[in-house]
């Protein structure tokens, strides 16, 4: 009863953007497997369901947009030429959404930046909305990717589990895989080689490789430079919103182990 009762929380939780619940008691096919919902999964997800695919988008959290929705809200342009498709579509709907809610006068309006700048959970309303225009998409969250197949170089199969009931498992089976995740999870689970860590600066000649540390725009080695390879991966970043209002703050705490020292080097870098 307990397990049934998880299974049932599970449904209620998971969002789906197509129209049918997905039923974890038998194997499934579809033309396209998206594994993780980040802005290059959605963007995959809606271009192959625009082809008239039938797509199960597969996110292990609760959110989708990745590191969009996670704080990266501002976006780096280099040449307003080069963009084009699905993301001017959501430019677009990040521009009505601000001028909708505040109107063509308002601050929030001209602070979205022409639809580059927005707030995190705008952006994850935009994403759900994008992908509920489609019914051949079917989004399933809290999803855990347990087994990969391949044959021949490609992958044929793989096997998820609702993550509140692990011991449930489903088979699906398409005839594209796509691995949008950030890690390569996918990729990894079907047998593809990979490199973790840093190569060393001698490897390829790079004098800039491994474990380098230089300030923002320059190549000044800084004090514990080495150039050595290691296993290592890299650290996760956690962007944050201030603010001036005293209603919207909370506290912050100072991490355990924390040393000023070692950032001291980056204040020059703020100046």
């Amino acid at each position: 009863m307990l397990k049934l009762t998880v299974f049932r929380q599970f449904l209620a939780n998971a969002a789906f953007a197509g129209a049918a619940a997905f039923a974890w008691s038998q194997a499934k096919e579809t033309d396209v497997l998206v594994y993780a919902a980040t802005p290059a999964g959605i963007a995959s997800a809606i271009g192959a369901a625009r082809g008239g695919a039938n797509v199960v988008l597969v996110e292990e959290s609760n959110h989708i947009g990745g590191i969009i929705t996670g704080g990266l809200t501002s976006a780096d342009i280099g040449k307003d030429r080069a963009i084009g498709g699905l993301f001017s579509d959501f430019e677009s709907e990040v521009r009505k959404y601000y001028r909708t809610h505040y109107g063509p006068d308002a601050p929030q309006y001209r602070a979205c930046n022409e639809g580059r700048q927005l707030e995190p959970h705008v952006a994850e309303e935009l994403f759900q909305s994008m992908l509920s225009e489609y019914p051949g998409i079917t989004l399933i969250k809290n999803t855990l990717l347990i087994q990969a197949k391949a044959k021949s170089g490609r992958v044929t199969q793989v096997t998820l589990s609702p993550a509140s009931a692990p011991r449930m498992r489903t088979v699906v089976r398409a005839k594209v895989f796509i691995d949008a995740s950030y890690e390569g999870d996918l990729a990894a689970l079907a047998g593809a080689r990979y490199h973790q860590g840093r190569e060393s600066a001698q490897e390829f000649g790079e004098a800039l490789a491994g474990q380098i540390c230089t300030r923002v725009s320059t190549t000044i080695k800084l004090p514990g430079s080495t150039g050595a390879g290691d296993k290592a991966i890299e650290s996760y970043c956690f962007r944050i919103f201030v603010t001036r209002e005293a209603a919207n703050r909370v506290p912050f705490s100072q991490p355990q182990g924390y040393r000023r020292s070692d950032y001291a080097d980056l204040l020059d870098d703020l100046k």
